[in-house]
């Protein structure tokens, strides 16, 4: 009777979770959970290099959060900064319709209800040097949690555990490491 009441309790949990499930889009697209969207400096109108998730021309086009039964739900979301190798006057994160500026920290984190779908908007601005910045995005919903890494980059492709340069950490990037670690490369 035990064993029966549990596996209840467990497929009532796994049907609510599945309830309140949510995933990061960009341009439209779902990400896989721990997924790496690049995005290349540009200048605007003023000369003035600048990253963003959310380009201002079209901010629905950019990254977002979709809770995908089109409930509300009460959103944590955390933003970490791994890597930062080029300078920029201004970092923000704006999430859940309050703007956060990174300064001396690296780590933010803030909770909010969404209404079903987010923009995550992070930028970069006034980017003075050439290099990258690296990261990572989690949130979590109820019972679930997804993450997503952001890079932006200006002139420098390669990123710790990215030995092609191509933004994604790969099974031959592994290999070459562990290979590089053991001596054989």
């Amino acid at each position: 009777m035990k064993r029966m009441a549990i596996a209840a309790l467990l497929l009532m949990i796994g049907l609510l979770t599945k309830a309140q499930s949510f995933e990061f889009q960009y341009q439209g697209k779902s990400l896989a959970d721990g997924a790496t969207v690049t995005i290349v400096a540009e200048e605007d109108a003023w000369g003035v290099l600048s990253c963003e998730t959310n380009p201002a021309s079209n901010p629905k086009n950019g990254l977002m959060l979709k809770l995908l039964n089109g409930n509300s739900a009460n959103v944590k979301a955390e933003l970490q900064i791994e890597e930062q190798t080029f300078e920029a006057a201004r970092i923000q994160w704006c999430m859940g319709g309050n703007c956060e500026m990174f300064g001396v920290k690296n780590y933010l984190k803030k909770e909010y209800v969404s209404n079903g779908e987010d923009q995550v908007q992070f930028d970069a601005s006034d980017i003075t040097t050439k290099g990258h910045l690296l990261a990572k995005i989690t949130v979590t919903c109820s019972l679930e949690s997804h993450s997503v890494y952001v890079r932006f980059t200006n002139g420098e492709e390669s990123v710790r555990g990215d030995l092609n340069g191509d933004g994604k950490v790969d099974a031959s990037d592994i290999v070459t490491l562990v290979n590089i670690i053991m001596g054989k490369e």
